[in-house]
């Protein structure tokens, strides 16, 4: 009877033995399956996937994933820090890290718009979600990488096209008054003086009307490239519109003058030799200082005001000298 219990109560052990390795290995096969159907999933969509944990190992990393960071899953585990290899600017590596604390803080999804560096060097422009999933006691992060380059570079080129002239080249009105406005407050907050130049192209009508809009073109695209040649890059120059231009330069009022005769120089220059016409500019030149309350709408006013004085100056036969717009010795830098 003793004999008996023994062998049913080792029968129920073995039993309750071969119960849970069956159940374990069903276990097993269903991860399988799921981690399978999981990985199939990932690669289906069109978008860089990963899940990872805290300290930035990788169980999951499509082949999308590789195709825009130029890593794979072997390589971004294998380094120290792949955060590091993304963001190389130690502020942006930062940023990030506190990204992932914030999200593991609050468990709440987050979604950024960053760019990242790849392994070739290139910059990619991403947003990416990111959301906290507890994982058998861990805490996992599944993460999207939607790339938004060719988007960003697309929105770029259109907002150039709205504020870039296409003839020149040279920012437009809408350009110049947007770019020149954020000079002003920087040159304001910085205590520094700028000088804004109003320029206009002489006897433009007479080259239009006598050799055709083609050569008035052609005066245009050639006072653009001396304009570039005068001024620096920092410098706001546009036109901004027909055969007017404006440069807001970061510069004091006494550096004016040497601006000129630059310019003045250029244009004689470029004068030399055969032509079928001459390039001549008027110019007014109006003074911000930052401790004043002067508005760019202001400086553009008097710089033109100035401008306009100076065309009919030329209008004197007595002054008169074809070929250059700084027309009389005797004339000072016209400046408010």
């Amino acid at each position: 009877m003793g004999e008996d219990r023994k062998k049913t109560k080792e029968q129920l052990l073995k039993e309750i033995k071969e119960l849970r390795d069956d159940n374990t290995d069903r276990d097993r096969s269903a991860f399988m399956e799921t981690g399978e159907m999981f990985r199939t999933v990932i690669e289906a969509v069109k978008v860089g996937i990963t899940f990872s944990d805290e300290k930035g190992h990788f169980e999951a990393y499509n082949s999308e994933m590789e195709k825009l960071t130029g890593y794979s899953m072997e390589e971004a585990n294998a380094a120290d820090d792949f955060l590091a290899l993304l963001y190389p600017d130690p502020e942006d590596h930062e940023r990030a890290l506190a990204g992932l604390n914030d999200l593991a803080t609050s468990g709440a999804s987050r979604e950024v718009e960053t760019e990242f560096r790849t392994k070739d060097g290139k910059q990619r422009q991403v947003i990416v979600s990111t959301t906290l999933i507890p994982h058998k006691g861990r805490r996992m992060f599944l993460s999207n990488y939607h790339d938004i380059t060719e988007r960003k570079q697309l929105e770029e080129r259109l907002r150039l096209m709205s504020i870039i002239d296409d003839l020149t080249g040279l920012y437009n009105r809408r350009g110049f008054l947007a770019l020149a406005e954020q000079q002003l407050g920087l040159a304001q907050r910085t205590k520094k003086e700028a000088v804004l130049f109003f320029i206009d192209l002489d006897h433009m009508k007479w080259i239009n009307d006598t050799l055709g809009h083609q050569f008035g073109d052609v005066a245009l695209i050639e006072i653009a490239s001396i304009l570039r040649v005068v001024f620096r890059k920092s410098d706001v120059i546009s036109r901004i519109g027909g055969d007017e231009f404006a440069i807001l330069a970061t510069i004091q009022a006494d550096s004016a003058a040497g601006v000129l005769a630059r310019l003045n120089d250029l244009l004689t220059e470029h004068n030399r030799g055969e032509r079928r016409y001459r390039l001549s500019l008027s110019v007014g030149v109006s003074h911000f200082d930052p401790a004043g309350t002067s508005t760019l709408q202001e400086l553009i006013a008097s710089a033109d005001d100035l401008m306009y004085q100076e065309k009919k100056r030329k209008r004197r036969p007595h002054i008169q000298e074809e070929g250059r717009f700084y027309h009389s010795p005797q004339l000072s830098l016209l400046s408010a």
